[in-house]
């Protein structure tokens, strides 16, 4: 993978907020361009006669997705592609600095803000529990990265278009935008998916690991806060079911009322 890092700064003026609309088009369109500039290929091609389009096509059909959200969700269209021989890599983004932007309905600037929240490699494993049977058969390029959120206010808490938010909140998010690429890292073999346990006593409790994540967790250049470790230190039985699912880690015992787990490494 070319090293996304060496992209100093991007700045999309030409994508503006839309009003009254969820669009993360800056975000997932810049890092698409961005992807397709590695190997000069081709962006929104389909192949095969595939009732997907796809986010990048090199001139081998080796496809590249960009996903913002749950991988999982990309399970109909990336089993297609392994059906078909292809060579797959969903680019997964990170926030690791985000700066919120609330405008009114005019689209004057209310406040500006940076969020404490960070993500971490561990955020990208919800949802992918619907694609356990083909991990080892793509290849996720996590970029670390900094974007800018613009939200619209709202003078009542109001729901989104797709009813998900079970807090209603007085704004409606409208436009993600790409600030740098701070680092990458790819989950392509099992030793890179191996590496997301620490290095750790074995066997292991699942709230040692956690633990051992807390005490871990970095990205280099980013200061994590405690909220943000906490987070990540909570994935860890999620962790172990999909590194089991996979293979990767087994049950050996048990301490008291708690499951040893083991990784599991080819000699």
């Amino acid at each position: 993978m070319t090293d996304l890092r060496n992209f100093s700064k991007y700045k999309n003026a030409e994508n503006k907020a839309m009003i009254n609309t969820y669009n993360e088009s800056s975000l997932h369109e810049t890092l698409k361009n961005l992807v397709a500039q590695e190997s000069n290929a081709k962006t929104e091609c389909q192949i095969d006669g595939a009732k997907w389009i796809f986010d990048v096509v090199d001139n081998f059909e080796n496809v590249a997705e960009i996903q913002t959200g749950n991988i999982g969700a990309l399970n109909e269209k990336l089993k297609f592609l392994i059906l078909n021989q292809k060579n797959v890599r969903v680019v997964r983004p990170v926030i690791v600095e985000k700066t919120i932007k609330t405008i009114d309905e005019n689209g004057i600037l209310k406040n500006c803000r940076k969020s404490p929240k960070i993500e971490t490699i561990y955020s990208i494993l919800r949802g992918l529990g619907k694609i356990t049977d083909i991990l080892l058969k793509i290849q996720i390029d996590v970029l670390f990265i900094s974007a800018t959120e613009t939200r619209l206010f709202s003078e009542n808490p109001v729901q989104l278009k797709n009813r998900s938010r079970r807090h209603l909140k007085k704004y409606v998010p409208i436009e993600k935008s790409l600030g740098d690429v701070f680092d990458s890292r790819t989950l392509k073999t099992k030793d890179d998916w191996l590496s997301l346990v620490p290095k750790i006593a074995q066997p292991f409790t699942t709230a040692q690991l956690s633990k051992s994540i807390f005490d871990f967790v970095k990205i280099d250049g980013i200061k994590m806060n405690e909220s943000s470790k906490k987070r990540a230190a909570n994935q860890a039985r999620l962790l172990l079911w999909l590194l089991e699912k996979m293979n990767l880690c087994k049950r050996v015992g048990k301490i008291k009322n708690a499951i040893l787990w083991q990784t599991v490494r080819e000699n």
